[in-house]
């Protein structure tokens, strides 16, 4: 079977499956897409590596201030390293969560795709909840440094 095949097969496995799950996913190209808590999630396959597949929300946390992107890439990186299977990635100006998988068949995948779905979301959500705590912290911080020392007079 030629690799595009295998690709459409999986997508329409995956479509049934989610169907079944009571969900209302849609084939676009190689790729599902469907509404999960809310958010855009896309299961991604690659023609050219057949045993990988990436869940993904994209996009679900945009970037407004250079003050909040600091907070960002600290709640990225804690969210990526203490969530199992999660990765928050960060990219121009908005956030996606994502967990890749490596499966060998279409029915390995099924069977840890509502994990992998689980875990997509675990980790979006700990991002939304970390940001905040981040950005206050922040504050915090920069209220503690009190006021600037001021520079002695110059001497002439």
């Amino acid at each position: 079977m030629e690799p595009v095949d295998v690709i459409k097969e999986r997508a329409e496995a995956i479509k049934e499956f989610l169907t079944n799950e009571g969900f209302r996913p849609e084939i676009e190209g190689s790729d599902v897409k469907l509404k999960y808590e809310g958010e855009r999630l896309w299961v991604i396959q690659d023609e050219k590596d057949l045993e990988y597949v990436r869940v993904m929300f994209f996009n679900f946390w945009p970037i407004e201030s250079a003050k909040e992107r600091l907070a960002v890439y600290e709640a990225a990186s804690e969210v990526t390293s203490g969530t199992k299977g999660a990765s928050i990635c960060v990219a121009d100006d908005d956030v996606s969560s994502s967990v890749d998988l490596l499966v060998g068949s279409t029915e390995a995948l099924l069977k840890v795709l509502p994990r992998a779905l689980e875990v997509c979301g675990v980790g979006a959500h700990r991002f939304r909840d970390a940001v905040p705590r981040i950005l206050a912290r922040m504050e915090a911080e920069a209220d503690d440094s009190g006021p600037e020392t001021p520079k002695p007079p110059a001497v002439d």
